[in-house]
């Protein structure tokens, strides 16, 4: 996508570039829309045509939906009653129906593949990059909690929900285990029975066989994690650190303080009190995560 004037709320996003009367590059060629086309209808009718085509040649398909809804500017969808008056700016009050329209489209997904009857072979990753915009604050255990987008110290920030779902698989289950990105390809690679590319390095674990109910918990005991988003105008924003389902031990941090220290974020989600001493079980050289761990420490 190609975007216009900046957003006068948000200087890293654009107005004008995603929503309505979107600018898209496609093929090559860049298509100025101006009769209120709403731009994630556009993008969801691309990526119908795809399914079509695939299934139409009896081509088995992989298809990568990335939608924009939920992210900024903050707009109003063909289903609200000023769409066609709402000024292109970024406005909150608009986030509730974005999501609804979401929504919707995921609904219009999965009746799509119905009406091809490929529903129940065709499996679908619902995740997301990161966690809510800093500028959205939402009720959880009757608790305000503000969006983390950008945070790396605390897990709302960085932790989203993975959905992994297939019409009639007989299989339903929520679980915290830990999935990486890094994961998804040699998941992939697991599910089709194709082998990875010789010669390169992947550092994902397959969780395949979890998805079909044979084991419970995924493979991956632990995560690595690195924030360096912009290392030339923004040095500083430099963030790695290993975690597990109770530990994240830093070694590099924006905040000086969390440097080189372990947090118990089971039980700490604020990150506000590091572990003073590792104990033998947290640094044991028998597990992956303690011998990262050592390495971190030392």
């Amino acid at each position: 996508m190609v975007g216009n004037p900046y957003d006068t709320n948000d200087p890293n996003e654009y107005i004008e570039s995603h929503y309505k009367n979107p600018i898209l590059y496609e093929n090559g060629v860049t298509t100025n829309y101006t009769n209120n086309e709403y731009g994630e209808d556009l993008l969801r009718n691309y990526f119908f045509n795809f399914i079509d085509t695939s299934v139409a040649k009896h081509k088995k398909f992989f298809g990568l939906w990335t939608t924009n809804l939920g992210h900024t500017p903050f707009q109003a969808t063909p289903d609200d009653s000023d769409y066609l008056t709402a000024p292109l700016t970024s406005n909150v009050k608009y986030f509730p129906s974005m999501i609804k329209y979401l929504d919707k489209e995921i609904g219009l997904l999965l009746k799509h593949l119905d009406s091809l009857g490929v529903s129940e072979r065709t499996y679908i990753f619902f995740t997301a990059d990161n966690g809510t915009n800093q500028s959205i604050a939402s009720l959880w255990r009757n608790q305000q909690v503000q969006g983390g987008k950008g945070k790396t110290v605390y897990s709302w920030g960085t932790h989203v929900p993975f959905i992994v779902y297939k019409k009639n698989s007989g299989i339903i289950k929520v679980d915290s285990s830990i999935i990486d990105f890094s994961d998804i390809i040699p998941t992939l690679s697991e599910m089709v029975n194709h082998p990875l590319p010789l010669g390169q390095t992947f550092d994902g674990v397959s969780f395949w066989q979890q998805i079909q109910g044979l084991v419970n918990d995924s493979a991956r005991k632990w995560s690595f994690t690195e924030f360096h988003p912009q290392p030339i105008t923004l040095p500083h924003r430099w963030s790695r650190w290993v975690e597990d389902k109770n530990f994240k031990r830093y070694d590099t941090a924006s905040l000086p303080k969390n440097k080189n220290h372990m947090f118990n974020v089971h039980n700490d989600s604020l990150e506000s009190h590091y572990v003073k001493k590792f104990t033998p079980c947290l640094t044991k050289k028998n597990s992956d995560f303690g011998q990262i761990l050592s390495t971190m420490k030392n």
